[in-house]
């Protein structure tokens, strides 16, 4: 500005487009459709040529990546479906890629989850929940986790089932599970009474009157990955 009386007239136009816009709000315009992700400068606020004043970034860019123990490493791959959870918002997903060379003593190892359906609101850097689906299993048969004897048990258990007014101990074979539930491969039947209920105390043929809750089989269950935080 303080060369114009040396500028050309295609110049000093400019100059003047210039004053007029410095004498009020200065436009700033993206060249994407973008989010706001910080801002770094305050209205009012005096800055330098070459100052950034907002870091954008394209929502459609969004990822995750989730952090998966080490010893389910093996049955996570590449398209495997995610629900991702945010707060209140929920969102799909796949696996787009999985790092496969870990270093010792690693607990972990981070899973790229590629968005199917956006995240509302779109957040950089927010910390999201994921439930991988690993395999799905139809006509399974679940039962309460609460129902197994002992927590500890991964392939196999023992349940209580209330058989002719008395409570017997049956071991069952387990398969997949969720927080809440787990799926018997054998050892019971989908019309087997089941005790969810202070069977943790009772000896082995103790007669009980049973209320008739049966276990069923569920058309299609799949088995998530225990939740993973994750980030995207």
């Amino acid at each position: 500005l303080e060369r114009a009386d040396s500028l050309s007239a295609a110049e000093k136009q400019t100059v003047r487009k210039l004053r007029d816009e410095i004498g009020g709000d200065v436009p700033l315009r993206s060249p994407f459709a973008a989010v706001v992700a910080e801002r770094l400068h305050n209205p009012g606020e005096q800055v330098a040529p070459n100052d950034v004043l907002l870091e954008l970034f394209d929502p459609r860019s969004l990822y995750v990546t989730a952090q998966v123990p080490a010893s389910a490493a093996a049955r996570i791959h590449a398209g495997q479906p995610v629900e991702i959870r945010s707060g209140d918002s929920e969102s799909a997903g796949q696996v787009e890629a999985v790092v496969t060379a870990l270093a010792a003593q690693t607990p972990s190892l981070p899973v790229r989850v590629a968005l199917t359906t956006p995240l509302q609101p779109p957040l950089l850097h927010a910390a999201v929940e994921c439930r991988i689906t690993v395999a799905r299993h139809t006509g399974a048969l679940l039962i309460p986790r609460s129902a197994l004897l002992s927590s500890n048990a991964t392939r196999s258990g023992t349940v209580m089932v209330a058989a002719n007014g008395l409570a017997a101990r049956r071991d069952v074979e387990l398969g997949f599970r969720t927080a809440n539930e787990v799926e018997v491969t054998a050892g019971l039947g989908s019309n087997d009474l089941v005790l969810t209920q202070g069977q943790y105390a009772l000896p082995d043929g103790t007669r009980i009157e049973a209320s008739t809750v049966t276990a069923t089989a569920q058309p299609d269950t799949k088995a998530p990955e225990p939740s993973q935080r994750g980030s995207e």
